[in-house]
Parts: structure tokens; sequence; C-alpha cells
């Protein structure tokens, strides 16, 4: 089988020739900045500056040479960075990014901790209303996109996964802070539900832009959220349901 063959046959629950490989299409099937260094050191690869799929998590887009190594079945499609804002750095290894959500890297960690929560103060939807959202149409998370598209899925024989923003649950507890999200869920599920909202609506907004261009050409698309944690979903079977639930269907 093809590459591309081989994952549509799984997906259609068919039998494909070998288990198909992914890694690097999404930022859930990469891999870290210090392992990938080292990986590509063990494979005896020459070191390379990374590119990151996910800044905050050092999550890294694997390097064409790795992935023909392991014959990976995937490829990655994604909205680049905007034009019109750059990560503002802040003392002890720390940023502010579009969203107004500052992290910082502790010495010695690999990943980027949430520190300051931008809407942790909010108490209306007034507020929501005052406060300054990323532009979903920003020309630079579209630049390329559809010529990249078009190669991936004429020129090789891959499967292209196009790789949506979909966290309505993950970005609203970053903007409002995890403890405050969860307490909002049962205190206050108006104001949460209006939050989910504006981070649901940026998502369809960019979504059906970057489609619009890829979709054509996509054999996967991807959307996660993050409603668990290792021992379970971090709310209510029946909170998830009322409120969150019809998010994620739309």
């Amino acid at each position: 089988m093809t590459h591309r063959e081989r994952i549509k046959a799984a997906l259609s629950r068919q039998v494909p020739d070998r288990v198909p490989v992914d890694l690097g299409s999404t930022t859930a099937t990469s891999i870290t900045e210090t392992a990938y260094a080292r990986l590509r050191e063990w494979i005896g690869l020459a070191p390379e500056n990374p590119v990151f799929m996910s800044k905050s998590n050092r999550i890294v887009t694997p390097g064409e040479d790795v992935l023909r190594r392991y014959d990976v079945d995937t490829r990655s499609l994604m909205p680049g960075p905007p034009d019109n804002w750059e990560d503002i750095p802040l003392p002890g290894d720390s940023y502010e990014d579009e969203w107004h959500v500052v992290r910082r890297r502790p010495e010695g960690g690999i990943y980027y901790d949430l520190v300051g929560a931008p809407l942790a103060s909010a108490v209306s939807v007034a507020d929501l209303e005052a406060f300054e959202w990323p532009d979903p149409l920003d020309p630079g998370r579209f630049r390329g996109v559809e010529a990249r598209a078009r190669a991936l899925h004429f020129d090789t024989d891959y499967a292209v996964v196009a790789y949506l923003p979909g966290w309505v649950v993950l970005q609203s507890q970053q903007l409002r802070g995890f403890d405050n999200f969860l307490a909002d869920l049962i205190m206050d599920p108006d104001f949460a539900c209006a939050l989910m909202d504006r981070v649901l609506e940026y998502s369809l907004v960019l979504g059906e832009k970057f489609l619009s261009l890829v979709g054509r050409y996509a054999d996967v698309v991807y959307v996660s959220d993050d409603v668990c944690i290792q021992t379970g979903p971090m709310m209510s079977p029946e909170t998830y349901r009322k409120l969150i639930k019809p998010r994620h269907r739309r």
C-alpha cells in the first residue's frame, strides 16, 4: 500500500499491509525538543534547529530525514504564525503569547507553565467584550498552506493531516486560569459558556478559512481538546454533556 492508502484503510476499519506510523502530524503525536535532539544523535543525524509545533510544550515538527528514516505515513498541515503578533519575551525564561497568556519555564523544565491568566479577574461578559482577542483571519496563518497542501497531495503519497484549533476547554482554562474556569462551570456557568463561545468562534472562523484552502487535499482533519487528567474526566459527565458537548458538536 501507499502511505495514504494505509492510513485510509485503517481509518475505514480495514486491514492495512502494516500498522500505520504517525510522527509529527499533530502535537499529540510528535516529540519534545529534548527527546528529538537525542533521537537525531542516536540514529546518527546531524543536529538541527528545531521548528516548534507548540512553543509552550516545546514540541517540534520532525525533519523530513527523520520521517523518512521511520517511513512515517503522515505529513502535517497547520496554520502558520500570525503576521501581526510576536510573542513578548519576559524575564526568567517567560513570555506573553497572542492570547496575552503568560508562561514560564522553570529551571531544568521541559515545558512552559501557565503563570499569568489574562482573564483571571474577569467577572462579567463585558470583560470578555473588552478583551483584545487574537485575529483568526491574520494572513500569516494561511500564507502558503494551499500550495503545501497541493504539493503533498499530488507530489507525494503521504496522508495529509490538516491540524485545526479546537481547544474550547483548554484555551478557556488558560485565559481564565485552570482553577477559576473549573469553578465557573459550577458557580457561574453562564460566564463559562460565554468565554467558551468566544474561543469557539475564533476556532470556527479560522477553521472555515483554513479548510476552504486545504480541505480538498486533506485526508484527515484533526481537532482536539483537553477534558481529562490521568485519572479520568476533569468535570462530571453531566457537566460535560450540558455545557461543553454542544460546543464540541459545533
